[in-house]
């Protein structure tokens, strides 16, 4: 499948026939934030995301164009596509979830997670130091060719070269799971960060897409789409989590891997049950120098429920 070329925001947008702005507050929707000057130049990923969303199969201009080297020659190849993690797929799972209002994420006690929240970044991490081995997999990409699938060398060679220069940084929609305060933030003694997500300056990470199918695709015929069957697949027995996930690339050292956010995002700050009065002393005090309009809130167990309460703490 041939994915369209990168274009400026006002060029992407005439095509279209759609407001610039319309098209800035669409890709936010979706997890990609870009300024809405008429100058931007959106991605080929960006492109073909609005392509999905606005364009007419009428309009030679908004039409993915498949020459016969591009097309699937096997019903195979069309089942899988179909059945994979593909950009157009993860923007039909956030048109039914819908745009989340808040995104969550858990962190324990060790000091470089209070070292984030205190200097306002995310760590986007190597995907190999995920507790889940099929994550992130490069199995699901199949670099095969045959008689009638050209070969793309260059961008092949580049994306073996780069994998290990990207980072992902998880979130979730809820932050209620007793098993997400167990798994990820020190078993209830760690904190679970708020973020606003339905602005445009807030979080847009996008849904993970939860299968039971391994599947894989074929670089060469749908090499994007193949990145993103990779980065956003999981296993449905993983659902549990609502994952979310922020992508990064050409990360080459730890320093580049902290992205920094926009601190009037952080809504709220979440203390698990078992959170000891050391983290919350540090939490207060960070709160109280760095983010003074931020809520705190202490986890509680419902009585005779296995179900978490919050309750706000003053500070």
């Amino acid at each position: 499948m041939a994915i369209p070329s990168p274009k400026r925001l006002q060029q992407a947008a005439k095509d279209l026939q759609i407001g610039m702005l319309v098209a800035v507050e669409y890709l936010a929707s979706v997890g990609h934030t870009i300024e809405s000057k008429p100058t931007t130049k959106l991605t080929a990923e960006e492109v073909q995301l609005l392509n999905f969303k606005f364009g007419d199969s009428d309009n030679p201009a908004t039409q993915i164009n498949l020459n016969a080297q591009d097309k699937p020659r096997t019903q195979a190849f069309t089942d899988s596509y179909n059945k994979a993690t593909t950009f157009s797929k993860l923007t039909e799972i956030r048109k039914a979830k819908g745009i989340p209002k808040s995104v969550f994420k858990f962190y324990g006690t060790q000091d470089y997670h209070f070292e984030s929240l205190r200097e306002g970044y995310f760590f986007l991490s190597l995907p190999s130091y995920f507790n889940d081995p099929f994550d992130c997999d490069t199995k699901t990409i199949d670099f095969t060719t045959t008689a009638s699938i050209k070969p793309i060398r260059k961008p092949e060679r580049l994306f073996r070269e780069r994998i290990n220069n990207i980072g992902v940084c998880c979130f979730s929609r809820n932050n209620s799971s007793i098993l997400m305060w167990s798994h990820y933030a020190n078993s209830h003694r760690g904190f679970c960060l708020e973020f606003i997500s339905d602005i445009p300056d807030g979080i847009h990470p996008l849904d993970v897409h939860y299968t039971s199918d391994f599947q894989t695709l074929n670089f060469h015929l749908f090499a994007d789409d193949s990145i993103a069957n990779m980065i956003y697949t999981k296993s449905s027995q993983w659902a549990y989590e609502e994952e979310l996930r922020l992508l990064g690339t050409n990360l080459k050292n730890n320093e580049q891997r902290k992205m920094s956010f926009n601190k009037s995002s952080l809504k709220s700050v979440y203390l698990g049950v078992n959170c000891e009065l050391s983290t919350l002393d540090k939490i207060k005090e960070i709160l109280s120098h760095k983010y003074k309009n931020t809520k705190l809130f202490q986890a509680k167990k419902v009585n005779n429920k296995f179900a978490l309460e919050f309750q706000e703490v003053r500070f």
